[in-house]
């Protein structure tokens, strides 16, 4: 009942491979890439129900990352969410979760699911939920946030300004912080793209198009 209920298949779409053209992007941006950096952190915020964060795996392993030379971090405020994804289970739709491990296989395959880890996370005050870390500990290389920002959840100036400041604080040098979304299109006369950017230019971020949305980086 409760994963009936809060774990829809109609919040999260039935296509695995939401942004495309972003996808794309990343890969392009991969391939540029000084591997000699270190291990690739990444953070998919806002996850959902985290086929996203296994993709980026997916992409990852196809641009010849192994299993130890990246690690990714799904954050949503949601525990049932961390829980149907770090398990890849969905009890009250089979179907669906045949889909889901079939797109997550390659991973698994892999033996890179340690190297994919779910968190429950509040994006809003995760400073106050996350454990302290080492200096530079916490910062990402790469960040997506996809279908959130300017969506019905977050939306409002001083909100999104908060989200995209908290996520640009982790960012790495020379890092990436995207932000797409396809799902809440009426939500787009109230923060269009243009304005979306001018949140990521007040944090400090250089903006440009990046697929399906945006990209922020320092």
């Amino acid at each position: 009942f409760l994963f009936r209920s809060f774990l829809p298949e109609r919040f999260y779409g039935s296509d695995p491979l939401r942004y495309p053209t972003q996808t794309a992007f990343v890969a392009a941006w991969l391939a540029d890439r000084d591997r000699s950096c270190g291990p690739l952190r990444c953070l998919d915020a806002a996850c959902g129900d985290g086929s996203g964060s296994y993709g980026l795996a997916r992409l990852l392993l196809e641009a010849g990352y192994g299993a130890g030379e990246f690690s990714i971090e799904g954050w949503t405020i949601d525990p049932l969410e961390v829980w149907a994804a770090a398990h890849a289970t969905f009890p009250h739709d089979p179907k669906r979760q045949a889909r889901y491990r079939e797109w997550a296989a390659p991973v698994f395959e892999a033996k890179a699911q340690s190297s994919v880890l779910f968190k429950s996370v509040d994006l809003l005050g995760y400073r106050e939920q996350v454990p302290p870390f080492a200096k530079g500990e916490a910062q990402f290389d790469l960040i997506l946030c996809n279908g959130l920002l300017g969506g019905p959840i977050i939306h409002q100036r001083e909100e999104l300004t908060r989200v995209t400041g908290n996520l640009a604080a982790l960012l790495r040098p020379g890092g990436l912080l995207l932000a797409a979304d396809r799902f809440h299109g009426g939500w787009k006369r109230h923060c269009p793209e243009e304005a979306l950017g001018v949140v990521f230019k007040a944090c400090g971020l250089v903006v440009s198009k990046a697929g399906e949305g945006l990209a922020g980086g320092w």
